[in-house]
């Protein structure tokens, strides 16, 4: 007998000695939330057991743990079968054992309950009319593993994400910069089913930009002049207005706001009829015309009375109205 021959004879006596006796179907199911699943267990014919031997458990000893015998079916000699009814989200990851009395051989499975997906929520965002992205969430956990794909709509064919950020946001950088609405859409899969969110989106009439800040301000005896700085990736500045509001800072946050009217697409502001030799916080907002407004930049602290620098654009403004405690 050569070396050869002797493996393969204790290879099979291996495979024989670790043979199941017993198989449980189906293995790892995976089911709706609300159904029912019957697990079958056969005894192969090996074995001197009849299926009325077959102890169920819910767990990895045989001894604890054990199904009560109402619920299984005797289908044959060597086919026992457990139903379960009525399975919830609760029975995620439930397990499920057959075993023999000597415990010579068993098998078992978890049992996966979860639901098809829900139609997610989709929202974009845009802060320079051109690039954009997109965020979307689930609406219920399904219990099981959700892929998402996300979509837009190019020259009447769809594109995936060319910027993923996570799993639940995409960027999109229009280097075309065409400016163009189009449509949007996020797919949600799993084992169960799958469903799909679907919006048009136009950046250019949805954008809001950044907060603004205040880069400089000249300080005068009764008026200063701001200058705003926005974000470097806007290039339709023509169409941006610019709003400032302004408190002492020994007052409770009684900010005075300026016309938006009078400031168009300058970016240099004036604020007159103040107090001289008097601390001033300021901040300034900015949109698209016709557009919203952005947030409130961070606060700028200015003194009057501290310069002489004439202003470059536009004149001094006078406050349209005031707004408490904001």
């Amino acid at each position: 007998m050569t070396t050869l021959d002797t493996f393969y004879i204790l290879a099979s006596l291996f495979i024989l000695a670790n043979a199941r006796s017993v198989i449980l179907t189906p293995m790892d199911p995976i089911i709706a939330a609300g159904s029912d699943l019957n697990l079958t267990c056969t005894l192969d014919a090996s074995t001197t057991y009849t299926s009325r031997d077959i102890i169920w458990t819910t767990s990895f000893d045989k001894d604890t743990d054990r199904i009560d015998p109402s619920q299984i079916d005797i289908i044959s000699d060597s086919e026992a079968m457990l139903r379960l009814k009525n399975l919830s989200m609760a029975n995620y990851k439930d397990q499920y054992h057959c075993y023999l009395p000597d415990s010579s051989s068993w098998h078992g499975t978890y049992v996966y309950v979860g639901m098809a997906p829900t139609k997610p929520t989709l929202n974009c965002f845009s802060t320079n009319t051109n690039d954009y992205w997109c965020e979307w969430s689930e609406i219920e956990n399904t219990n099981l593993r959700d892929t998402y794909t996300f979509e837009y709509e190019y020259q009447s064919s769809w594109r995936t994400c060319p910027e993923p950020v996570g799993k639940f946001r995409c960027n999109v950088l229009r280097e075309d910069g065409s400016r163009i609405g189009h449509r949007v859409r996020v797919n949600v899969t799993n084992y169960l089913g799958s469903v799909s969110t679907e919006i048009y989106f136009d950046p250019s009439m949805a954008a809001i930009p950044l907060s603004p800040s205040i880069k400089k301000v000249k300080e005068r005896k009764r008026y200063l002049e701001i200058k705003v700085e926005l974000q470097p990736d806007i290039t339709e500045k023509s169409s941006l207005r610019y709003q400032i509001r302004y408190c002492k800072n020994d007052t409770d946050e009684n900010w005075t706001e300026d016309s938006a009217d009078n400031n168009r697409h300058c970016d240099q502001i004036k604020i007159g009829k103040l107090a001289p030799y008097t601390w001033y916080k300021i901040q300034a907002r900015a949109r698209f015309q016709n557009k919203s407004w952005s947030d409130w930049g961070p606060t700028y602290h200015a003194e009057t009375g501290r310069n002489n620098n004439k202003n470059k654009c536009g004149h001094p403004s006078t406050p349209s109205y005031t707004i408490d405690g904001i």
